[in-house]
């Protein structure tokens, strides 16, 4: 895979581990074929391009454990396996799964029954051709059911056995004239969404396979909130899909509850139970087919980007490539190459780019160690401070690469408003796909994107905005400083969980300095910058799009404003001029002047 191609590589789990009280070698043989199901929705092409690891866990102490474990290796690497030309190619082994403690005068033993996780990966021909767990209702559809487990539909060892508290050595029986008792299944299968008129050509695969008696029509998707189950004409089962959600999540809900902030906890679960939620989507107020990269591959000049790393980073390979693809010619520039060079390497770019990650492992706050290795190297301190206050630069700091620029505002020209960022209000690591504006500021970065609404990634834990002051805030809003906001589904400011993940006021999301030269922003424009990136985008955006998008939202900076701090402003007007005079000439039917001026532009 790279960033350029369309190849790929996936990664499924498989595990049954409930079901290995009753039979380890079931378990182990279910655990393969979930982790090859899960990873079928990908285009694979063969199902021996498909490796497996396999995690093997048992208490060694004890000898039928150890039996069992013997036994199903050897079945699933001598006979399952091999039958579906599949390989076991590494594998790891807990064999002391075993605690013992003593509460007052008795002691206690917890051991860990057999169990199997299995990991398959595999190379992806084409991520595009990936079928998503989204149902569309806007065609007409049927949804099918794929019964693997061909009419048997044990439950011993599954959640059902978990509510009863009650292990069933003897697997109870699902009756197959009860529709309702039906929907509880563990077996291997698969549901699937086609249109309509596909139906006989998918039967006719099936029947190809003799699988034909494995595949139900059970239903069909709609815009509607409603679940109904029928048989035939007749309801069985009605009841909202809100509402059924809502009770699904309870669990969840009430351990989140537990473990995180409540309050956020609450409104997350608040927000579940929203019947007309639109869901994400995209609106921008620039055009993404303008190429705005073009004059760079005119001119051949490319700007030299430094794309800033230390010990941590770790986003610094996808920041590269997404200015790459934006027209700029990013070069890695470690710190240590600041710290031990006789010069001062900084002076050799107009742009600086300070990338995610975790640098120094966050031990003294998110980005803090990166700027106090800066702050107290007067070396590093004077660079930076050069750096920043030089009018003729540029500046972008991501993530981490945010935190740390926020450390480094006493050194800034324009930055004494900012905030610092700390531990996001929900308690936890947040990493998702969220909504943003782009809000009208002085940024140099974001111009002529005002009033963009764009899904982009987080992933940070500490990224709310804490303000020194209320003036500082106050002044922040009146200047207009703020240059992106997170929002909700309806595109108003978010100030309630998960739509604002760190619980930031005004739901701020990225600072520029004064004159809009320094930017931060928390967000990872980078991690979707090819819209086959995206975790989420709607059926009918195509990855043709998305470089011009790229253009503008990875590169961020207009090209206009680029010839203003890169110096490519004669050679520009030059190419353009020349460029205007080719198609004057093939008006005029004189190639032979095209040849000339074409020579003059590129002469090599």
């Amino acid at each position: 895979s790279s960033f350029e191609s369309y190849y790929g590589e996936a990664v499924s789990i498989g595990e049954r581990s409930p079901v290995a009280l009753l039979d380890f070698a079931s378990s182990a043989r279910l655990s393969v074929g979930e982790s090859i199901t899960n990873i079928a929705g990908v285009y694979i092409k063969n199902i021996e391009n498909i490796k497996l690891s396999a995690n093997w866990m048992i208490d060694s102490s004890n000898d039928l454990d150890s039996y069992k474990l013997y036994q199903t290796v050897k079945e699933l690497g001598e006979k399952f396996c091999p039958d579906l030309n599949l390989t076991i190619v590494v594998g790891k082994d807990s064999m002391f799964m075993k605690t013992d403690w003593f509460d007052k005068k008795n002691k206690k033993t917890v051991f860990s029954p057999p169990s199997l996780v299995i990991s398959a990966c595999a190379r992806v021909e084409d991520v595009r051709a990936t079928v998503t767990p989204r149902l569309r209702y806007d065609i007409d559809n049927i949804i099918l059911f794929i019964d693997l487990g061909n009419q048997y539909q044990g439950l011993g060892g599954t959640a059902l056995s978990q509510v009863y508290q009650k292990i069933w050595y003897n697997t109870p029986d699902v009756r197959r004239n009860n529709i309702i008792s039906i929907l509880f299944n563990e077996e291997l299968g698969a549901v699937i969404q086609i249109q309509k008129k596909d139906y006989e050509y998918v039967l006719n695969v099936f029947k190809e396979k003799k699988l034909e008696d494995c595949l139900y029509n059970i239903g069909y998707a709609y815009s509607g909130d409603q679940f109904t189950l029928r048989d035939n004409e007749k309801i069985l089962y009605e009841h909202s899909r809100t509402i059924l959600r809502t009770w699904w999540s309870e669990t969840t809900w009430k351990i989140q509850r537990l473990r995180d902030n409540p309050e956020s906890a609450d409104q997350e679960h608040q927000l579940r139970q929203d019947t007309f939620n639109p869901g994400l989507k995209m609106q921008l107020s620039f055009n993404p087919k303008d190429d705005i990269v073009a004059p760079f591959f005119l001119t051949r000049k490319f700007p030299k980007i430094a794309i800033l790393r230390e010990q941590g980073t770790n986003a610094y390979t996808e920041m590269a490539a997404a200015f790459y693809r934006a027209g700029f010619q990013p070069i890695d520039v470690h710190m240590n190459d600041l710290r031990f060079s006789s010069e001062n390497i900084l002076k050799k770019y107009h742009i600086l780019v300070a990338c995610g990650g975790f640098t120094y492992g966050d031990v003294l706050h998110g980005g803090s160690g990166w700027a106090k290795s800066i702050l107290l190297n007067n070396k590093l301190k004077d660079m930076f401070e050069s750096f920043f206050n030089n009018p003729n630069t540029l500046s972008l700091g991501v993530c981490n690469g945010c935190q740390m620029m926020s450390e480094l505002k006493d050194i800034m020209p324009g930055a004494q408003y900012w905030p610092k960022f700390i531990a996001n209000k929900s308690r936890r690591f947040e990493s998702r796909l969220i909504l943003v504006e782009v809000l009208k500021s002085p940024s140099v970065f974001l111009k002529d994107m005002q009033g963009s609404c764009i899904p982009i990634s987080v992933a940070h834990s500490m990224g709310r905005v804490k303000f020194q002051n209320i003036n500082n805030s106050n002044t922040v809003k009146k200047l207009n400083l703020a240059t992106l906001k997170y929002i909700d589904n309806y595109g108003m400011t978010a100030e309630v969980y998960p739509s604002n993940p760190n619980g930031s006021e005004y739901g701020i999301a990225a600072l520029t300095n004064l004159d809009g030269r320094i930017n931060i922003m928390m967000p990872h424009p980078e991690r979707s910058f090819r819209s086959i990136n995206f975790s989420y985008l709607p059926h009918n955006y195509t990855e043709e799009d998305s470089p011009k998008l790229i253009a503008e939202l990875a590169a961020l900076i207009p090209f206009s404003l680029l010839l203003k701090y890169t110096g490519v402003t004669p050679l520009y007007k030059a190419v353009k001029f020349k460029v205007n005079s080719c198609l004057e000439s093939a008006k005029i039917g004189k190639p032979e002047l095209i040849r000339d001026i074409i020579s003059g532009v590129f002469p090599d």
